[in-house]
């Protein structure tokens, strides 16, 4: 997070970690059965963390988009890019792993998953103070000015 107007989050990211990220999962398995899947690029779809609301994602993608247009102008080679990964609103997918982070903001959680929890207040123990999760308006403005 070397963009300076990302500094405000880096402490909500750094308690998000790893088990607060999405994943994805490949259409590879439709190769063998479905012959428009074998000419087009492999298509990755999202598992979001059954417990993370949905706005915490796309802040999340604004992030991964901010570093990606970063690092692309830096003229680096080393490490992964970005692949395209389809978001589903109407049916969104999740993640099947059961780890969550306690002791985040109410607001990082999904509504559903905390209405069924009778563990709220000795094991998820979520803070009460929402966390802002929105970008500076200027964020995106200077990214453009990078060449990719």
């Amino acid at each position: 997070m070397q963009h300076p107007l990302l500094q405000r989050h880096v402490g909500i990211m750094k308690n998000l970690g790893r088990d607060g990220m999405s994943t994805d999962e490949s259409d590879h398995e439709e190769l063998g059965t479905n012959v428009v899947a074998r000419t087009r690029a492999t298509r990755f779809y999202v598992l979001a963390p059954a417990w993370r609301r949905a706005e915490v994602g796309e802040f999340l993608d604004a992030i991964d988009t901010v570093s990606f247009v970063m690092r692309r102008s830096s003229g680096k080679k080393s490490g992964s890019f970005l692949r395209t990964r389809i978001h589903s609103n109407s049916r969104p997918r999740y993640s099947k792993r059961k780890a969550f982070i306690p002791g985040l903001p109410l607001n990082t959680y999904r509504p559903s998953w905390i209405d069924g929890r009778t563990d709220l207040d000795l094991v998820v123990c979520p803070t009460p103070a929402p966390y802002d999760f929105s970008h500076d308006p200027r964020l995106l403005e200077s990214v453009a000015r990078y060449r990719i």
